[in-house]
């Protein structure tokens, strides 16, 4: 949740700064926008889309790239429902890669066939995602148009580290370290800067969450997670830790709960 609030606030500031530039500076609001997960072209450079995603992700990312084409379907009931585009997408690009190298192996309508299917997928993802920053753009409740965050020199990681020491939630697990805590108290202009912050929406919805997810918890909701066994391409040798829903964990600890 608060990853996903403080991405797409990145996105919609460098889409507001690259309307009001203009030359290079445009150009560079505009790369930064599409260096967001909310904003990214999944079917884009591999390296472009691994800068967009949470550090935690990345690991799991390059190693589930890798399973067997009829694996993966069972990776993408693990992965978060944000990542499962990037997932698709990139796989989509490794088969259309692979077909042009192996052209002569394949009769001539499979091959158009299945080129067309991912074409067409392609389309439909691009087209979706795209309708969503426009909806987004067009009727998500933002921070006021005097916010600090929205000048482009404030990084909007000191805003998230700010709010996320105020709500009592572990910096780390969101690859926010203590040198910035250092630099942050540098930093009296930010003072105030969350105040326009909800990631969670209200406080009352926010405890009927933790209650939820506690609930969960006591009835053995386990939760679903990886550890890659390092340079295996078969998921069979990802080993289970955990059974069933891996974002248990991930909304807990969003939610300031410790696990």
């Amino acid at each position: 949740m608060i990853d996903d609030y403080f991405d797409k606030l990145k996105y919609m500031k460098f889409k507001r700064a690259t309307t009001q530039a203009s030359g290079d500076d445009a150009g560079y609001y505009s790369q930064e926008a599409e260096q967001t997960m909310f904003g990214a072209d999944v079917y884009g450079n591999e390296f472009r889309v691994l800068a967009a995603m949470p550090k935690r992700e990345k690991n799991y990312f390059m190693h589930l790239m890798e399973v067997k084409p009829q694996d993966r379907e069972e990776v993408l009931e693990l992965v978060p429902d944000n990542l499962k585009d990037f997932y698709v997408a990139q796989w989509d690009k490794m088969e259309l890669k692979e077909m042009s190298e192996n052209a002569k192996d394949y009769d001539e309508d499979e091959f158009n066939k299945r080129k067309n299917m991912i074409y067409n997928r392609m389309r439909r993802i691009r087209g979706r995602r795209a309708a969503e920053r426009k909806v987004f753009e067009e009727t998500a409740s933002l921070p006021s148009e005097d916010w600090i965050g929205w000048d482009p020199r404030v990084d909007l990681d000191d805003i998230k580290l700010q709010y996320i020491l105020q709500t009592g939630r572990d910096h780390h697990y969101f690859d926010l370290w203590d040198d910035r805590i250092k630099t942050l108290r540098r930093k009296p202009y930010l003072e105030g800067a969350t105040d326009e912050i909800s990631p969670l929406g209200t406080e009352k919805n926010q405890m009927s969450q933790v209650q939820l997810y506690r609930k969960a918890a006591e009835y053995n909701i386990q939760i679903k997670k990886a550890k890659i066994n390092r340079g295996s391409s078969d998921i069979n040798n990802i080993e289970l830790e955990y059974q069933k829903n891996r974002e248990l964990e991930d909304t807990l600890r969003d939610l300031g709960e410790i696990v």
